[in-house]
């Protein structure tokens, strides 16, 4: 009797055993690997996949890519691209790297070059500009270091798939099987010959600081006990998000752990909001591509809780046919670098928080123009509510001279700022904010 009690309390435990088993597995979620290797200025991402990313230093003055004493691991302290460097048109700046997949995953890699800060210049006409729009950044396999007189090798080597660095410009590389090398690779930065007097700067020197980003996800290579195809969607990162689509962008927008969006295409949607509480700190690059707003009540892009956004772009943007972009909490921050933004009642509208723009083209596309940066009145009295403008360019609105708030007209322009107004042959006035 007493065995067959031991016997059912021992089938009980084990049956409980499987239960909590279970429960703990139900909870489980699933991620592809990730890891990441960070210096100052530079940042190798990888899943937890073993990637080592060394730069070449000639520490023993012999420019010998084999000789293994001129490499050197990147690490938090290393600065790639030199700040100081003054960039005038045929100026190249070259840093050349080598990787090697030291772990027992195979892996693909992007290298990501972007602007980690900079200082906006004055040109000759007075024109606030900024050295990202007039650099360019591509990738070459070499052998060998460019000679002292190799600046138009190394600009002929990348020019054909160069891009405008503007904010990020992102390099696809190749498969890397364990055990694999590659390199070394000459990263180019070169500002073209084509560039002219508009960033020749005059009493305002512009200055960037670039760093390197390498991305490195998983590669259908492994097998499992069906195929080698498992990790066939693998992403880079859930840090950077290239959405392709309207509901793409909602969920890249939404999700706090994405850090960077670039948009690969031309999307739309009725409306894309952060999280009630936030979606954290987030770069959003438009370059040429638009997200086209569909629905004339409501919003583009809503800010809650402590989302902190930064819109960059070159042709693309917002084209709301409501709302462009809402910052509805106090901390929230929205701001604005470059690109096109347009909408049908406020292009930037702050119910409460704060809005920074330093930089773009703005635009109401029907509706009254006065309404184009607009505040909640009441909180814009109390002062929860601000926009705060140090550049762009602002169609039939001056935002020295706004009639949209209480007590109109009031100023979003900043200390050490003005406008100038320029007549189109359209009629349109176009209002530039610059820099005294």
């Amino acid at each position: 009797m007493t065995n067959k009690k031991s016997m059912k309390r021992a089938l009980i435990s084990s049956l409980l055993i499987m239960a909590m088993c279970f429960t703990m597995l139900a909870g489980t979620t699933y991620a592809w690997f990730t890891d990441s290797v960070t210096s100052a200025n530079n940042i190798i991402k990888s899943g937890k996949l073993d990637i080592v990313a060394e730069y070449f230093t000639n520490a023993d003055d012999d420019n010998d890519f084999a000789n293994d004493n001129n490499w050197k691991e990147i690490t938090e302290d290393e600065l790639l691209f030199d700040d100081d460097m003054l960039w005038e048109p045929g100026a190249v700046q070259v840093a050349y790297i080598r990787l090697r997949n030291a772990g027992n995953l195979a892996f693909k890699y992007k290298l990501d070059v972007k602007k980690v800060t900079e200082t906006a210049g004055k040109n000759q006409a007075g024109e606030t500009f900024y050295l990202r729009n007039y650099l360019k950044f591509g990738t070459a396999d070499v052998d060998a270091p460019y000679g002292a007189d190799g600046r138009a090798d190394a600009i002929s080597a990348v020019e054909a798939d160069a891009t405008i660095i503007q904010n990020t410009s992102i390099v696809n590389g190749a498969r890397m099987l364990p055990g694999d090398s590659k390199g070394p690779i000459a990263l180019v930065i070169y500002m073209p010959t084509t560039v002219g007097n508009e960033a020749n700067y005059g009493d305002k020197q512009p200055q960037i600081t670039l760093g390197l980003t390498i991305f490195a996800a998983q590669e259908a290579y492994e097998e499992d006990s069906f195929d080698d195809q498992y990790d066939a969607n693998a992403l880079y990162s859930t840090e950077i998000a290239e959405p392709a689509t309207g509901s793409q962008l909602n969920s890249a927008i939404t999700s706090s752990a994405t850090k960077q969006v670039v948009l690969k295409e031309d999307v739309s949607n009725t409306r894309v909001a952060t999280g009630t509480f936030g979606s954290g700190t987030k770069d959003i690059y438009f370059g040429d591509n638009t997200y086209t707003q569909t629905d004339a009540d409501t919003y583009g892009i809503l800010l809650r809780g402590t989302s902190n956004f930064t819109f960059h772009g070159e042709d693309g943007g917002i084209d709301a046919a409501g709302y462009g972009v809402w910052v509805s909490n106090a901390n929230a921050v929205a701001n604005f670098e470059s690109g096109n933004y347009r909408a049908t009642t406020h292009v930037v509208y702050v119910e409460k928080g704060t809005a920074y723009i330093s930089g773009g083209f703005f635009e109401i596309t029907s509706g009254e123009t006065k309404y184009l940066l607009n505040c909640y009145d009441a909180n814009y009295t109390n002062g929860t509510a601000n926009i705060v403008v140090t550049g762009g360019t602002f169609v039939n609105f001056d935002p020295s001279a706004s009639m949209g708030e209480p007590g109109g007209p009031v100023s979003f322009v900043a200390d050490g700022y003005h406008v100038e107004a320029a007549q189109q042959t359209n009629g349109d006035i176009w209002y530039t904010v610059v820099a005294d």
